[in-house]
């Protein structure tokens, strides 16, 4: 599926007729989406969200929405100017739409359900013609920037540093152990945590001749412990099958800790978050075995018969180690 269809698929889905939202979402749908979208919407940097760290970059306009994307300031122009946007009646025009220029649609104009008449009116009115004074469009394509890079293209890394630039102390980090998982589940994790498996770049950073140092599951970045459970794309198609599963938002992590807490925040309640967490730890547990299988055996893994175990082997041991023995396996699989 190319980005245009994505771009449909999740609009037709989502988008409703007060969905003025940057990113529309339905949140009692739930889903990969919508946990993208509550990410995107959470504070990261005092009252700064995710999203106040893209901007769209004006180009021929055809693209950009006028009124709803951030790309005139960091906040979309419906909370700069709400009276503005009341008096609006296509909340969904593009740039192009409003921004007259030799580029334009030719029939650019304001489209008002009544002209702006009361002084607060009339002053957001001249506020938002002062601010449109220097744009113009050209025959580019629109585009996004990702602030934080120069290059304005987004990565998993400044993403991350941005994240960790937050004041938090580290070592206030609290390990839960779960108790229906067995011990070599709980330790395995905790070695993570503390930086102690033997990963490539961990092996590396002890001098261990290791050759090469790239992921052996996706090839596309260096072998940590965080990558190898947050930004490797087998792990990410893992996350995806359990999300589904479990009726939860996709976990978006940037390190081994996130995935660890993801349980605290997937809305779960009760036994079904007991139930997540230990499954959680039994995916990473599982993703490390196939990642073995491949470095010694020469295994490729295979993400269905990853998932296939992870829920089998999470239901032997939730059945038969916790408090909840009453639990089927047609509940399992429905997860309820």
């Amino acid at each position: 599926m190319n980005q245009t269809s994505l771009i449909k698929v999740v609009s037709s889905i989502h988008s409703h007729a007060r969905s003025w939202d940057f990113l529309p979402a339905r949140a009692s749908f739930g889903g990969v989406w919508v946990g993208i979208v509550k990410t995107v919407e959470k504070p990261i940097l005092g009252t700064d969200r995710f999203r106040h760290f893209m901007k769209g970059v004006v180009g021929n306009g055809s693209k950009l929405s006028f009124w709803l994307d951030p790309w005139l300031n960091k906040d979309p122009l419906r909370f700069c100017f709400p009276n503005s946007f009341a008096l609006e009646s296509d909340k969904y025009c593009r740039v192009r739409d409003r921004i007259v220029s030799p580029f334009s649609n030719p029939s650019a104009s304001w489209h008002w359900k009544n002209p702006p008449d009361s002084s607060v009116e009339l002053a957001e009115w001249a506020a938002l013609h002062f601010l449109l004074r220097d744009v113009t469009l050209s025959d580019c394509n629109d585009r996004w920037l990702w602030l934080p890079e120069d290059s304005g293209e987004f990565s998993v890394k400044s993403a991350f540093v941005l994240v960790g630039s937050k004041e938090v102390d580290s070592s206030r980090f609290i390990w839960e152990w779960c108790k229906w998982i067995p011990l070599k589940c709980n330790v395995f994790a905790w070695r993570a945590v503390m930086e102690r498996l033997p990963t490539k770049v961990e092996l590396r950073k002890r001098n261990i001749q290791v050759g090469d140092v790239m992921c052996p599951l996706c090839g596309s970045g260096e072998e940590s412990a965080d990558h190898l459970f947050t930004a490797c794309s087998f792990a990410t198609a893992i996350w995806s099958k359990i999300s589904s599963w479990c009726k939860v938002p996709f976990i978006m992590a940037f390190s081994f800790k996130d995935v660890l807490v993801a349980h605290r925040f997937c809305g779960l309640k009760g036994k079904l978050s007991l139930a997540y967490q230990g499954i959680v730890l039994t995916s990473c547990w599982l993703i490390w075995k196939a990642r073995n299988d491949c470095v010694f055996n020469g295994k490729s893994p295979k993400v269905e018969e990853v998932f296939c175990s992870i829920r089998s082997l999470g239901f032997l041991w939730f059945s038969n180690r916790s408090k909840c023995i009453d639990m089927s396996w047609v509940e399992w699989c429905k997860f309820v």
